[in-house]
């Protein structure tokens, strides 16, 4: 099993390698022969290895990989949108749909992975971690890859959050986010003097624009910054608490919460 584990570190090191190499040729001008042969040569192999690395990609889940699955499983997708963006004769995967949408998925993947903060887990192959953490080269990867293919991505972006600090976002012509954010009540908390705190958490990838309370179908105001916290008074008997978030995307997605019901003495 470590022989099989380090032939596919070493695998993926020379795509990675050999992918860097050709996308840097690929703007290249008036190259010299022995450049063009060399490119030709490394060409041969990342179309070699093409078809290997779609062995191992679950079009389900949109992860690389047959075992514990890393977020550094996914730095495949970088090698396949070279095969993807480069022109030549010799590259069968030159503009392939299937592979557009295998690059897609593995990007979709990972958002799907991350937390608010735009960290993964760091897993190992044993099965144990090391916490979430910041992965650059996981970041490097997916953004290279995305840059290659942005001008084909239908529909698609990316919009990178990290810590809320810095964000990078690459986008195909023509793209909608048409997802709506992540938001839930996430407290409900009633004072002896029946002052109700009410805090909600909402995220979304391209981040949240606004957050509204509702009590009874009547708004209580909206927060834009975190933490997103009320408070208010309501009257003796039940009262039914819900909340909507936009997103900071061009089409400014909303989302409403699941209801809360709570009853005032």
């Amino acid at each position: 099993m470590r022989q099989i584990s380090i032939k596919i570190i070493l695998i993926s090191f020379l795509m990675t390698n050999i992918s860097s190499v050709l996308a840097l040729a690929k703007s290249a001008k008036n190259k010299p022969a022995e450049v063009l042969c060399y490119n030709e040569r490394l060409l041969k192999v990342l179309v070699k290895q093409v078809p290997k690395l779609l062995r191992v990609f679950d079009p389900q889940t949109g992860h690389f990989g047959r075992e514990i699955w890393l977020s550094t499983d996914q730095n495949r997708m970088y090698p396949l949108a070279v095969a993807y963006t480069y022109q030549s004769q010799d590259n069968a995967f030159y503009q392939d749909k299937k592979l557009l949408e295998v690059i897609i998925k593995a990007g979709d993947a990972l958002i799907k992975d991350a937390d608010e903060k735009g960290r993964w887990v760091f897993r190992k192959k044993d099965g144990s971690t090391w916490g979430k953490i910041w992965m650059s080269w996981t970041y490097s990867r997916w953004i290279r890859s995305y840059s290659l293919i942005q001008d084909d991505m239908p529909n698609k972006t990316l919009t990178l959050h990290i810590d809320s600090l810095t964000y990078l976002e690459l986008a195909g012509p023509g793209y909608h986010d048409d997802t709506g954010p992540a938001v839930e009540i996430d407290m409900v908390k009633i004072r002896e003097d029946s002052r109700v705190t009410v805090k909600v958490r909402a995220n979304d990838k391209c981040g949240i624009q606004k957050v509204e309370l509702y009590c009874d179908d009547k708004t209580l105001g909206e927060r834009i910054i975190a933490p997103y916290v009320w408070s208010c008074r309501p009257s003796s008997g039940y009262h039914t608490f819900y909340a909507v978030a936009t997103d900071k995307s061009p089409q400014r997605n909303c989302r409403k919460s699941f209801l809360r019901t709570i009853e005032i003495p």
